[in-house]
């Protein structure tokens, strides 16, 4: 931590401190693990001001393909864990070992009782 003084400070004595900016966290999304724009960041603000600056001529939907495609491969991720995760699910289900067992207590009624 720093402590620094505005300039004209009527408390001289009275410091602000400043700490260091943060680094990025590590994969946030839109920015690379040393606090960079990532790639897709980088090429949506490239197309956008080419785009802008008119010297190509391409429709919106293309220059904001950066967005689409980091769109696309985000609900792909959520697709094959979602998939994975069922599979995980439907295994477990499958194995002797988690058979129904008959309870050692009896069985149990309605609102939670057990039976004689």
């Amino acid at each position: 931590m720093v402590g620094i003084r505005a300039h004209g400070d009527a408390h001289p004595e009275r410091r602000c401190d400043v700490s260091p900016p943060q680094p990025a966290r590590p994969g946030a999304p839109g920015f690379a693990s040393c606090g960079c724009l990532g790639t897709g960041a980088a090429l949506l603000v490239l197309f956008v001001a080419l785009k802008l600056t008119g010297v190509v001529d391409w429709s919106w939907w293309l220059v904001l393909a950066p967005v689409w495609v980091t769109l696309a491969g985000a609900i792909l991720i959520l697709t094959l864990g979602f998939v994975l995760l069922v599979a995980i699910a439907a295994s477990e289900d499958d194995r002797p070992d988690r058979a129904a067992r008959p309870s050692q207590h009896g069985p149990v009624h309605r609102w939670g009782r057990r039976g004689p």
